[in-house]
């Protein structure tokens, strides 16, 4: 469960509850290790969403594509030069 003092953010346009960084973090953790295990191509959407316990929804949600998830999960690890 979230801490009450939490930011939670949505993006612009978006409706519904505000997102958890938490829950974004979760996600970009499970993608990098998939990333270390196998490369880009153990990497997919159904992976990430288990292995963070999250719907594959809330994996789209934030990333429309594998793509922009593990260029995403690469940077969150710092294993990018912006």
């Amino acid at each position: 469960m979230s801490q009450p003092n939490a930011k939670l953010r949505r993006p612009p346009g978006v409706s519904g509850p505000p997102r958890d960084p938490a829950r974004d973090a979760q996600i970009l953790r499970a993608a990098t290790e998939l990333l270390a295990e196998g490369g880009y191509s153990a990497l997919t959407m159904d992976k990430a969403a288990a292995r963070a316990g999250v719907g594959k929804a809330t994996v789209y949600r934030r990333w429309p594509s594998r793509a922009e998830l593990a260029a995403e999960a690469l940077s969150h690890a710092g294993l990018t030069d912006d």
